[in-house]
């Protein structure tokens, strides 16, 4: 290589560095002079000038006023041009697929949401079993929502630069497949990533849903300062999500945060089953929540036992499906609504009785991980709310010496999708900062 093309490159490598801490500053500081860049960057004021002026002429930043109070002409206010780039945070669920569409800007410019029943086994060896639906019509049921999306944001979908799609489930890293999602039958066990980037024509990357919630959460200004985080999430099943230094771990195998199944002891002290050991799920989740609160006979299983409420046929007959019959979730939810207003007698009981399943399931992360906060998500802790945090920090504490900080998660309903679009657009202002005005080669 010639001494001349070293310098060509230098150059290059070097103004695409400055372009994009001046993008990434305007993104963190929002809109600012070139005096503003120029204290920032630590440039020469004809040096800012002229990196303002390429960012201008690539279409990464424009005028957005100008700003008084100094002698001489008023100085031109610069803004992060939020049509430089645009990505999509994807939700796919048991019952529902939502999408959200974001500029470079973080602006929120289209939203779209289906209700959908994966009932169907499209990967059926007889397609043309009874039931069976025609190969693909799961994946052209994500296309069109995010083109619904793509169509209120007033772009196409090859505007995208980035989707990032949330599964309650997670990516094996070494086959690209969807795993522990046999409630998604029709995505479980499939590359989910190379056929939803085929399906979309755009750049796709899959995230476990509960990871993607945790994403959410580092936004909380009461977590600014939080490194280590654990999350766990309880409602129709049981998830958890671990970040250290603010990045996601996500095991080996890429299921770090599925702990469903791992056995833990019971330590209720009514209804437990006669072994004293069961799994994680059979703690917490939603039908055992509402079992623990049938046998504490609060509303509403005082007047209608578990066993009439309607629980949806499986064809498999899985447990995890109790979980999910409408009937039981909101019976569940209902009954410890009920018991946070009035933390009283039985009720209390039952709220300490499942605070401390909870702390023995969070007591093995606290252990080895020894975070800085953890997070409760998901309907469990939001029908529980402040009553059910404040017991379950209690047993951390009291039953097995860990006095580590627990919180509520404010990112409920929304929280996956709105962590996929973070990711989504991270992954997004990191390629277009990082090439700056450098053209695509």
């Amino acid at each position: 290589m010639s001494t001349s093309t070293k310098r060509v490159g230098n150059a290059t490598v070097l103004r695409a560095l400055n372009d994009g801490a001046a993008l990434e500053a305007l993104f963190r500081h929002g809109p600012m002079t070139s005096a503003g860049l120029q204290e920032i960057l630590g440039l020469s004021k004809p040096a800012t000038a002229t990196l303002v002026a390429r960012l201008e002429a690539a279409g990464l930043v424009e005028r957005s006023g100008h700003r008084d109070g100094r002698p001489g002409p008023r100085a031109v206010v610069w803004t992060l041009r939020g049509a430089s780039g645009y990505a999509a945070g994807v939700d796919v669920t048991v019952g529902q697929v939502s999408v959200v569409v974001a500029d470079l800007a973080d602006r929120v410019l289209g939203r779209s949401a289906r209700a959908v029943a994966w009932t169907a086994d499209e990967h059926a060896a007889d397609e043309h079993a009874p039931g069976a639906s025609p190969p693909g019509v799961h994946l052209d049921v994500v296309r069109a929502v995010v083109d619904e999306a793509c169509a209120q944001a007033g772009i196409s979908r090859a505007d995208l630069l980035q989707v990032v799609v949330g599964f309650p489930g997670s990516v094996d890293p070494a086959t690209g497949r969807l795993a522990y999602a046999p409630h998604l039958a029709v995505w479980n066990d499939q590359d989910v990533e190379a056929q939803l980037t085929e399906t979309l024509g755009v750049r796709v990357a899959v995230e476990n849903d509960v990871n993607l919630v945790a994403l959410a959460e580092l936004a909380r200004e009461d977590l600014a300062d939080v490194r280590d985080l654990f999350v766990l999430w309880v409602d129709q099943g049981v998830g958890a999500a671990t970040l250290l230094d603010r990045r996601i771990r996500r095991g080996r195998h890429g299921g770090a945060g599925e702990i469903d199944h791992v056995p833990v002891p019971d330590p209720a002290r009514r209804g437990r089953a006669p072994e004293g050991r069961s799994t994680v799920a059979d703690l917490v989740r939603l039908d055992a929540v509402a079992r623990l609160a049938q046998v504490y006979r609060l509303t509403p299983f005082d007047v209608a036992p578990l066993d009439t409420l309607r629980i949806d046929p499986s064809v498999d007959g899985r447990a995890s499906d109790v979980a999910r019959s409408p009937q039981v979730r909101e019976a569940a939810a209902r009954a410890l609504e009920t018991a946070a207003l009035d933390p009283s007698g039985d009720a209390g009981d039952f709220l300490d009785d499942l605070a401390r399943r909870l702390a023995v399931v969070l007591s093995m992360a606290v252990g080895v991980l020894d975070p800085d906060a953890v997070v409760l998500g998901g309907e469990v802790a939001a029908a529980g709310g402040e009553a059910l945090r404040d017991r379950v920090a209690t047993a951390l504490r009291t039953e097995h010496g860990a006095p580590t900080s627990v919180i509520l998660s404010t990112a409920q309903g929304d929280g996956v999708v709105e962590g996929a679009l973070a990711a989504a657009l991270g992954e997004t202002r990191r390629r277009v900062f990082g090439a700056g005005s450098v053209p695509a080669s």
